[in-house]
């Protein structure tokens, strides 16, 4: 009994010790820098479920300046998959594409694309009239909130902004026709990391549908930024409906 209890104790403390490494921006930022400056780029990223087990990898691109139906626009692209040492009891990838206004930063188009082995893909492509207030999915109209994203598009706008000084950020979100809303508070750190005082955002809120407080439609959102021309996403942590999952930056190329 006593021989359990401290393989347990033991298997607690390496867990805890894991999840404390994969969720620590000053050490996440460390590792970077060790590799090379931290600056935009292709942003390499692990997924950790609970924290703990790293299951998948996120790819995101830089922007690149497209016409959309005439206009100018920002594309953005990223890309997950389940990593190989899985991909013998699963495999699954999803690809993300949004074409963003470059002046606003609101989308006028976003896709997702979700592939499996032996499926057929699942496309979803969504349409945004940000005039009209209205965004189209599968055929069907939808009223939408003033400058309502999607996510990639949403990350992409909070890299963009001056945060300093910032104390809370709200922004509405909806690709299936249901709005939702992030509403976070704003707080700032300087660390000296590496030689070096590194300042670095946290923005902490809640994932919420605007039409019902159900806490089965809440997610619990933590995302941190190192400041620079463009602020980069170093660490996104997200709780919802019982899952605790981590991602964190591993290399910019």
């Amino acid at each position: 009994m006593k021989k359990l209890l401290i393989l347990v104790i033991i298997i607690v403390l390496v867990a805890a010790f894991v999840i404390n490494r994969n969720s620590n921006p000053n050490l996440i930022i460390s590792n970077l820098m060790r590799k090379g400056e931290i600056r935009p780029g292709v942003l390499v990223y692990r997924i950790y479920l609970f924290g703990l087990i790293p299951a998948a990898e996120a790819v995101f691109y830089p922007a690149t300046q497209e016409l959309y139906k005439g206009s100018k626009a920002n594309h953005l692209k990223a890309y997950a998959g389940v990593l190989k040492v899985f991909s013998r009891f699963f495999q699954a990838s999803i690809n993300l594409d949004s074409y963003v206004n470059p002046s606003s930063g609101n989308p006028y188009f976003f896709s997702q694309k979700m592939s499996a082995p032996g499926k057929e893909a699942a496309l979803k492509e969504v349409f945004y009239d940000q005039q009209k207030g209205v965004m189209t999915l599968r055929g069907e109209d939808r009223a939408i909130l003033p400058d309502t994203h999607d996510p990639l598009s949403l990350i992409n706008k909070i890299s963009r902004m001056d945060l300093s000084g910032l104390k809370d950020f709200e922004g509405s979100i909806n690709t299936n026709q249901k709005n939702y809303c992030l509403r976070a508070g704003v707080s700032s750190k300087d660390s000296s990391i590496g030689g070096r005082v590194i300042k670095t955002y946290t923005l902490k809120g809640v994932v919420s549908r605007r039409d019902k407080d159900n806490p089965y439609h809440r997610s619990q959102v933590t995302m941190v930024l190192a400041e620079g021309k463009q602020n980069i996403p170093v660490l996104i942590k997200v709780f919802a409906s019982g899952a605790f999952i981590v991602v964190k930056l591993v290399d910019i190329k």
